[in-house]
């Protein structure tokens, strides 16, 4: 906390220490203040931070229509055919880093596809990004090393893919298939208990839960005392607490009547419902510059802004 006196009334803002960073949906306000004009309290809680983790595993799906419908009784040459092109002319896929697939969704259920899916996934071994040593040194250690050249060499190979013709097209019985349009998604891919920023993943920190990739806040009613939760507790009977977000039990000193307060157990239930895969969808064409904003953020004051509850 940076905090300053103004004319009496107490001004602070928040940050993270290096390494470590606040969920993006819990983001801290711009200022706290305990003055006048709230009553001598603060006007909000502060967030807690997660530490900064590497992601499991880095996806990239680029969906291709096609000029004509493929029959899906060819669609296994089709695929041979497009996997072949790939192999010879992706870099992540030669220099090991990812897995190629290509794959007819379609032709599950009908005769002819309009469309191709290609896949590529990169796997991550557990390693510590330890960004406090890049803060401290300006060099990437093993972990944030691989992170950024996995990040590069898949936005290479999907912007191949992406900005080419010739080796999406392929002969099939005298037709020509050609590529019309194309749309590229990246996944980020965490571990349990965390959540995306970017393409780095966040331990779920105080005060959040862990949902289907992301950390969202605590509702009232509610809070969670510890990192990489699933669901937040329910505060006792009659009881709420005055924000979202609260971290601890001794948040829980909001006078309510017993309905209003089974209101928000049954609503607490039914929201705080969790999956065990972490998944974000992100854009691949900017997934570097989002990389180097992130470590930005990391670095930096967070000084999101966003209405007081």
């Amino acid at each position: 906390m940076n905090c300053s006196e103004i004319s009496g009334d107490k001004v602070c803002s928040v940050s993270c220490v290096a390494g470590y960073a606040f969920a993006p949906e819990n983001r801290p306000l711009k200022e706290y203040r305990c003055e006048q004009s709230t009553g001598y309290t603060w006007n909000g809680l502060t967030p807690a931070c997660g530490k900064a983790m590497i992601p499991n595993k880095l996806s990239s799906i680029t969906a291709i229509e096609y000029n004509s419908l493929i029959p899906c009784i060819d669609s296994s040459l089709a695929i041979e055919t497009l996997h072949k092109n790939l192999e010879s002319t992706l870099s992540c896929y030669k220099h090991g880093i990812c897995e190629l697939t290509t794959s007819m969704d379609e032709c599950e259920n009908k005769k002819e596809a309009g469309s191709l899916k290609i896949t590529l996934n990169a796997t991550l071994p557990a390693e510590d990004l330890d960004l406090l040593h890049y803060l401290t040194t300006g060099m990437l250690k093993k972990g944030l090393k691989l992170l950024v050249n996995t990040l590069v060499d898949l936005e290479n190979s999907t912007k191949k893919i992406n900005d080419s013709y010739e080796i999406l097209s392929f002969d099939m019985g005298g037709v020509m298939y050609s590529p019309l349009r194309k749309q590229a998604t990246a996944i980020v891919v965490c571990g349990v208990g965390q959540g995306s920023d970017g393409p780095i993943c966040i331990d779920c920190p105080m005060g959040t839960y862990s949902k289907a990739g992301k950390c969202p806040q605590c509702p009232k009613g509610t809070y969670q005392s510890e990192i990489g939760q699933k669901q937040c507790i329910i505060c006792p009977t009659g009881l709420s607490t005055k924000f979202v977000g609260s971290q601890d039990g001794f948040k829980c000193t909001e006078v309510t009547n017993a309905t209003t307060n089974s209101f928000k157990q049954d609503q607490a239930s039914s929201t705080l419902g969790v999956t065990e895969a972490v998944i974000i969808a992100l854009s691949v064409t900017a997934i570097v510059t989002v990389f180097l904003i992130v470590l930005s953020v990391i670095f930096r004051r967070h000084c999101g802004k966003r209405e007081n509850e």
